[in-house]
């Protein structure tokens, strides 16, 4: 039998080792660009994370700081004002029932990764949906804000009915009061009217951002070399295949050896990926976050991307202790095929 010259050997040797290489960086970009770019995974994390029922708390929370920075100089303010969080989270939830949250954020996923895959998609994010949950709800949301404020007393009353016989508007916080059953839709009217003009005054298209639409086209590069990504590992393990492999024991040798080594350190990364996530986040992320954030967003920020950064890496474990496996079963079986005087 003839013996593989040394020459070949040597690059049949860096062939496996940039085969066992890059079989762990496309392992990673095969599933990255599976479900990164799948907005099923995000719909899935946002489930998870019970989103749509911990949203309205996080709003409700960030309106009141937000609120509590101004000065009280019209009567919306003065009606965020005067609620606690637990309220405003039923008002919110109220105008802007789970579903409507869920086909909003939804069909943002939808269209943000619709712009991924071609730049011919929609150029804008509809708010139609949410202004029309809001108008058809608005007195719902009044009402409910009227009962969650203390009976009105006879002054109040009668300030109330001055003003409107004088066609006078005191934004005072002392006259929001709860009025009897017969009045309270007269008293809800006009905080309904104000609700259904600041909503009025919305747009119905938010223009993509002309950052978002570069961004975008860089993502679509990164998805393009993603996808070919496995062609790398082919090309080396082609060569080493060519360079040494003269039978099948040699074959399992040179084959086995590379993917055991990339198997088990594709499987110690992903093991690690979350710990490194949150690491990650503190470093980057997180201080780059708006200071006005109140803790209940920046946890439910961190608490999607955790979830994300899982959902990315479970199937690279299972593929790469399939690997090492593989990369076993190959090498033993080389072992067993010697003949009994080697």
């Amino acid at each position: 039998m003839k013996t593989t010259p040394k020459w070949m050997i040597a690059l049949a040797f860096v062939s496996a080792l940039l085969f066992g290489l890059t079989l762990t960086l496309s392992l990673f970009a095969f599933n990255f660009e599976r479900q990164l770019f799948n907005p099923g995974v995000y719909k899935q994390v946002l489930a998870g994370q019970n989103v749509c029922a911990r949203l309205p708390s996080v709003i409700s929370q960030q309106i009141i700081a937000s609120t509590k920075s101004k000065d009280k100089s019209n009567l919306l303010d003065l009606v965020i004002g005067s609620v606690n969080p637990d309220t405003l989270q039923g008002i919110i939830q109220t105008v802007l029932p789970c579903q409507v949250l869920e086909n909003v954020v939804y069909g943002g996923i939808d269209q943000i990764i619709s712009q991924i895959n071609s730049s011919a998609g929609e150029q804008s994010f509809s708010l139609a949906q949410i202004k029309r949950s809001v108008e058809q709800n608005s007195a719902a949301a009044v009402d409910e804000f009227l009962k969650s404020q203390p009976d009105c007393s006879a002054a109040q009353l009668l300030q109330l009915g001055a003003n409107a016989l004088l066609g006078q508007n005191d934004k005072s916080v002392s006259l929001l009061c709860n009025p009897p059953a017969a009045l309270r839709e007269a008293f809800a009217a006009p905080i309904s009217a104000m609700v259904n003009s600041a909503v009025q005054g919305l747009p119905d298209q938010i223009p993509l951002p002309a950052e978002l639409k570069g961004t975008l086209n860089r993502l679509r590069i990164v998805r393009t070399a993603m996808s070919w990504s496995w062609l790398l590992p082919l090309l080396f393990l082609g060569l080493t295949t060519a360079f040494a492999v003269r039978s099948w024991r040699s074959l399992l040798l040179w084959w086995g050896i590379p993917l055991l080594v990339s198997g088990l350190v594709a499987l110690v990364i992903s093991l690690v990926a979350g710990p490194m996530v949150s690491g990650l986040m503190g470093v980057f992320i997180l201080p780059n976050l708006p200071v006005n954030l109140v803790p209940e967003a920046i946890k439910l920020i961190s608490d999607l991307f955790s979830s994300v950064a899982l959902g990315l890496v479970k199937p690279i474990q299972i593929q790469s202790a399939m690997l090492s496996l593989i990369g076993v079963t190959m090498i033993v079986g080389e072992r067993i095929s010697r003949p009994k005087s080697e």
